[in-house]
């Protein structure tokens, strides 16, 4: 019984090592092989993680291995972003800023941008994440920032 215990371990754990992770979509994305970067994320984004969700909005914003589709991009940003995802949160700010994809509200760009600027270190992109806030204040109305602003405290991250 015992050894059936431990064949039933080594198992399942050759199993998981097999089984591509979010690296391995990392390697074929940066070797240029987007489709298996797809198909190695795809999994790991229906599971919940939010990098690779945030990688397949990638990949279907910017048309890499797949025809472009903001629709597609937006919605596995949203995803991440739920999930305190950075990069996925300022780019869901620039696809609403913008109307890419996505009907134009800057009331829900501020959000993001803010959420992003929160989330992200000390740096570029934290700087970058609160400019992008700065310009589409500058187009609100005050009530519109202050509705943004409720929003931005109300926000709890979605678990997986």
């Amino acid at each position: 019984m015992r050894r059936l215990f431990l064949g039933a371990v080594l198992i399942l754990l050759l199993g998981a090592q097999a089984q591509p992770g979010f690296e391995d979509g990392l390697l074929a994305y940066h070797r240029g092989d987007h489709q298996a970067a797809m198909e190695i994320w795809r999994p790991l984004a229906q599971q919940g993680h939010a990098p690779a969700q945030y990688s397949l909005g990638l990949l279907y914003y910017r048309g890499e291995g797949v025809l472009p589709d903001p629709k597609r991009a937006a919605k596995w940003y949203h995803k991440a972003a739920d999930q305190g995802d950075p990069d996925a949160q300022l780019n869901l700010g620039l696809m609403y800023a913008q109307g890419d994809g996505l009907k134009k509200n800057y009331t829900t760009a501020y959000k993001w941008f803010s959420l992003a600027f929160f989330h992200y270190p000390a740096g570029e992109y934290r700087d970058n994440a609160f400019r992008n806030r700065e310009n589409v204040a500058a187009a609100m109305t005050d009530a519109q920032i202050e509705k943004a602003e409720r929003l931005v405290r109300r926000w709890k991250p979605k678990p997986r």
